[in-house]
C-alpha cells in the first residue's frame, strides 16, 4: 500500500499557490479601482474648479485672493486663458471691450476682424 502523505502536500501546495493567485489578482484589482477613482475625482475637482472661475460666463468673473480681495478675471478667446483684468490687453470694438493676455493675441484678433470685414 501507498503511502497518501505526498499526494496530500502536493495537493496542499498547488491549493496555496491558487489562493495566492487568486488573492494577487483581488488585490491588484482593488487597487486598480482605488487609482481610477483617484483619476476621476481629480477630473471632478478641475472642472468644478473651472466653472468656479468662470468658463461659462459671458467674459469675466471674480475670484478671491488670498487676503479676501475680490480680483476680477476676464477670458481671453484667442488662446484660451483666463487673465487678471488688471493686467490685461483691452481692444474697445464698438461698445465691447475684449481682454487679452498679450499684445499678440489682440493683434490676432484685430487682425482676424479686419479680415473677415474686408471679405
Amino acid at each position: 500500500m501507498r503511502n497518501k502523505m505526498p499526494e496530500f502536500f502536493i495537493a496542499n501546495i498547488v491549493m496555496s499557490f491558487f489562493n495566492f493567485v487568486i488573492m494577487f489578482f483581488v488585490f491588484k484589482f482593488i487597487l486598480s479601482i482605488f487609482a481610477a477613482y483617484q483619476v476621476y475625482s481629480k477630473e471632478k475637482r478641475v472642472v468644478s474648479r473651472t466653472k468656479e472661475i468662470g468658463v461659462n460666463t459671458n467674459n469675466d468673473t471674480r475670484i478671491k485672493n488670498g487676503k479676501g480681495n475680490n480680483l476680477e478675471v476676464v477670458h481671453d478667446d484667442i488662446c484660451d486663458t483666463f487673465v487678471l483684468k488688471d493686467d490685461a490687453y483691452i481692444a474697445a470694438i464698438g461698445d465691447e471691450r475684449h481682454y487679452f493676455c498679450s499684445w499678440e493675441c489682440r493683434q490676432k484678433y484685430i487682425d482676424n476682424i479686419k479680415k473677415n470685414k474686408s471679405v
